[in-house]
Order: structure tokens, then sequence, then C-alpha cells
């Protein structure tokens, strides 16, 4: 009897730790697709560039505008032994031959698991001339959320808004890190983060048509 009944214990035990863990799975995910409208502000305005407060190789995303895109491509991230590295971010190609990247600030601290975000497909940008950039600050709900710790709430955070000839909005390049599922020891996480964005310009070099690119 004793042994039985600590066999259903057992079971109960087991059982009671994995509804638990699929409510946390089914909110976390709840939180991780809620709308923008979602007890958060979303955009809250462009923010005019300070060269003295940009990171050192960042540029005015001013020097964009009249550029015609020939491409705009993701960067793959680059993890090293560690599961670190550095996180994925985004190319443009124009024209008169220039190119820039858009990067996560303080990238060693995002990881390879973060990268600048866009929702839209990158043909729509080809041929299309640029007629507004900025940096522009958003309002975002992040979630951390390891086994049966869930920790979330609002984050301002600085990405990247172009406007293009035939599209009206703003076309935001996003640092994010999105991620969720199953961990070690089958530990449930889910996380959702923003990073700031920053532009660099590339040095010269013959502009390529392509698709994904490495550092």
């Amino acid at each position: 009897m004793v042994r039985a009944s600590n066999q259903l214990k057992s079971v109960s035990t087991l059982n009671l730790n994995q509804n638990l863990n699929q409510s946390v799975c089914f909110y976390s995910l709840f939180l991780l697709n809620c709308p923008l409208n979602y007890s958060q502000r979303g955009f809250i305005g462009p923010i005019p560039f300070d060269s003295t407060q940009a990171e050192k190789r960042g540029v005015d995303p001013a020097e964009l505008v009249g550029k015609v895109f020939v491409n705009a491509y993701p960067i793959s991230a680059k993890p090293d032994d560690e599961g670190t590295g550095l996180p994925g971010s985004f190319g443009f190609a124009f024209r008169d031959g220039s190119k820039y990247h858009v990067r996560i600030y303080e990238a060693l601290a995002a990881g390879s698991l973060s990268e600048v975000h866009f929702d839209d497909d990158e043909d729509d940008l080809e041929g299309k001339r640029v007629t507004a950039a900025s940096f522009l600050r958003y309002e975002g709900r992040f979630l951390y959320n390891y086994e049966f710790s869930v920790s979330t709430g609002l984050k301002e955070y600085i990405t990247l808004g172009i406007k293009v000839e035939g599209i009206d909005d703003w076309v935001l390049f996003s640092g994010t890190e999105e991620r969720y599922g199953f961990g070690d020891g089958d530990i449930m996480m889910a996380v959702r983060e923003y990073y700031d964005v920053y532009l660099v310009k590339m040095k010269g070099g013959p502009v390529k048509k392509g698709r994904s690119k490495k550092y």
C-alpha cells in the first residue's frame, strides 16, 4: 500500500507539473501574440539624430533620403562556441553604390538569438526611392518566462523607420528576440525582447543582388 501510494503521488506530481507547464505555455503564447494596442502605446514619435549620443560608427538616417534601393537583405547571426555571438542585422544596397547596415546596440549582450526584424517583403523595396528616414521611438511588451517564473512589462526601444515612394506608412527595422518552446530538461521558456538599433555606412564595393548575406 505504501509503495502504491508513493507511485500514485509521483504520477500525480508529474501530471500537475505537465498541466502547469501547459498553462504557462498558453499564457506565454497569449502574451507573445497580444496586439500592439494591448496596454501599450506602440508608436511614440520620431527621434532627432544626435551625433553626440550616437554609436561610434552610427550615421544619420537622413543620409538615405533620395537613394534608390537595389535590394535589402537579412544578415545572418554569428553564434560563437559559448552560445552567444553577434545578432542578425539587415543590409541595404543602393544604386549609387552605397551600402548600409542596421545593427543592434550592445550586440554582445543581445547575442545571436536576436535579430533586426523586418515585417515586409524585401522585394517591395527594390527600385524604390527613399522619401523619409528616421529613428522612431516605440513601446512594446517584453516577456521572460523560464519554467514557472514569468516576468512581463513595457519597454521603450528605438527602431529605424523608412518611407519609400508608393508606400505611405513607415517601413520598420526593429531589434527583437522572440522564441518559445522547451529548453534543457524540458523546461518551458518564452522570450520576447526589444533592442535599440543604429545605422552604419559600409565601405565601398560593388553592389550585388542577392538574399541572405554573412558578416
